[in-house]
């Protein structure tokens, strides 16, 4: 397919019904994948984590915003590795409130597909994909996300490591 076959017209966009968007966090966030970008420091980690977990609890976000019912997230937490992000979700949430089922996460994303394995190291920042929709995936990652993957044991370093041999293939847009 050409570009010239992308073409449409201002006529053809006209015409278009289109439904109201479905927000992550009411008037904020629409659901669907979102960048959080900023300078070093300036808090983006910890601010897409917080509002993950309000989407993935069905909490209010941002201590204002009320997000409605729980809803499956993926956080791309590509700087931390799970002690770190286990802290911070501690941090938030406090010690005795569970970290929701409903939050997935990767640390590591590898050019041409993605691995969950918990070591960090990618120069990446943080994002947040909220959906309605129970079997997400991200670009050419295809994991039956939320659904957990079996753990494979821990590496050398300690940390938990995912086998990626069970994954199944997920539907191409959530």
């Amino acid at each position: 397919m050409s570009i010239l076959d992308r073409v449409r017209s201002g006529s053809w966009l006209d015409g278009q019904h289109f439904a109201p968007l479905d927000w992550a966090v009411p008037g904020l966030i629409p659901e669907g994948f979102g960048l959080l970008t900023g300078a070093p420091k300036a808090g983006k980690s910890w601010a897409a984590l917080g509002i993950g977990l309000a989407v993935a609890s069905g909490a209010t976000a941002l201590d204002a915003i009320p997000v409605g019912p729980a809803r499956p997230v993926l956080l791309l937490a590509l700087e931390d590795g799970d002690r770190r992000l286990q802290g911070r979700c501690r941090s938030l949430l406090g010690e005795q409130t569970p970290i929701p089922a409903l939050l997935d996460y990767v640390t590591e994303a590898t050019p041409g597909g993605c691995s969950t394995s918990s070591a960090s190291g990618s120069r990446s920042t943080a994002a947040v994909v909220p959906s309605s929709s129970s079997t997400p995936s991200v670009g050419s990652c295809r994991r039956p996300w939320p659904a957990r993957l079996p753990t494979n044991g821990t590496t050398g370093s300690g940390r938990t490591s995912r086998s990626s041999s069970t994954s199944t293939p997920a539907p191409a847009s959530w």
